[in-house]
């Protein structure tokens, strides 16, 4: 029988999976029944598979790096760090999708997306598609021990639902084809994780933080065209010789070119678009401010917000995927 794992993960706030409320005695609010293991919508390629709880609860398995889980017993420290850390990387990317998605199909801000982290996760076991076991990471594992005593209850049912939005499975049909196309481009996948621990710290209020994750994404970019630009530029001659030899090269990616040399350079060539290039140098501006602690140094919300739609369109630049960022905030009044 085959053993397969998924990484779960419920988002913030909670939303209900295609159930639509029960009219009864007028109330709205009230959802009966909601099932915490019943799946109602389940999609599965050979890259990944995802299955979505009437609860809210969004699992996800990604085959190729499931079959590396079990790499041994003498496993070192940082390897698992590192398995860990890209897993993640897609369970944080595929949160972002979700939140895009919702906005796309339902033209609705609903979540409040956060990094999440090993803390925040369900580790759930299938055998024979069947469900056979579940652990809760952190907090969640105390509420959902509390949950097993309370569920079925009226009173308990109706609280726990109350406020929470239905998501119809349009959304997630649309899930399905945009994480297909991020996997697409294996290099998506990345930035993308880190467009979502930015937005989540703009979330929270934490401007500074937000603008420098967004920073490196940035960054990022600017250096893969950099690389990009060079390659066209590494003519061969007659006698077999490259135009730039590996010393050069060297010297061309070294500390010397710093970002906003080459920034300049791609903008004076037509690699980078001078509207573009103008971005990027004030985002770089503002960012050195802070890291260096500058006294005139302030981040402000729009500073953040300018940063992350920096990031996004230079990562989805000439990608056939559109992802939208939900700029709502997330801090008490």
């Amino acid at each position: 029988m085959a053993i397969e794992k998924f990484v779960g993960f419920y988002t913030s706030p909670k939303f209900m999976a295609n159930k639509e409320p029960n009219l009864e005695n007028g109330e709205p609010s009230q959802f009966h029944g909601l099932k915490p293991h019943q799946i109602v919508y389940s999609h599965g390629t050979t890259d990944f598979t995802f299955l979505v709880y009437e609860d809210g609860l969004v699992a996800l398995r990604m085959p190729n790096l499931e079959a590396t889980r079990h790499m041994g017993e003498n496993i070192d420290l940082h390897t698992l760090t590192m398995w860990w850390r890209e897993y993640m990387d897609y369970v944080n990317c595929f949160q972002l999708l979700l939140e895009s998605c919702i906005l796309k199909v339902m033209n609705l801000a609903l979540l409040n997306v956060f990094e999440i982290t090993r803390r925040d996760i369900v580790h759930i076991t299938f055998n024979a598609d069947q469900e056979m076991w579940r652990s809760y990471s952190g907090a969640t594992g105390v509420a959902d021990y509390a949950e097993w005593f309370l569920i079925g209850n009226p009173q308990y049912d109706q609280m726990r639902t109350v406020g929470r939005r239905s998501v119809p499975l349009a959304v997630f049909d649309q899930l399905a084809s945009d994480f297909k196309c991020v996997l697409q481009e294996q290099t998506l996948v990345r930035p993308l994780a880190q467009i979502t621990k930015s937005l989540s710290e703009y979330k929270a209020g934490n401007y500074d933080i937000s603008l420098i994750l967004a920073w490196f994404v940035v960054e990022s970019q600017v250096t893969k065209l950099w690389d990009s630009y060079l390659s066209s530029c590494n003519t061969q001659f007659d006698d077999g010789s490259k135009r730039l030899n590996s010393q050069r090269i060297d010297n061309l990616t070294s500390r010397d070119y710093t970002i906003s040399i080459v920034s300049n350079i791609l903008e004076l060539n037509g690699v980078l678009r001078t509207p573009v290039f103008r971005r990027i140098d004030k985002i770089r501006s503002i960012r050195n401010k802070l890291v260096h602690q500058e006294s005139t140094s302030v981040c402000t919300a729009e500073d953040s917000q300018q940063a992350l739609t920096l990031a996004i369109e230079m990562v989805l630049d000439n990608k056939a995927i559109d992802i939208r960022l939900n700029y709502s905030y997330s801090v008490a009044s």
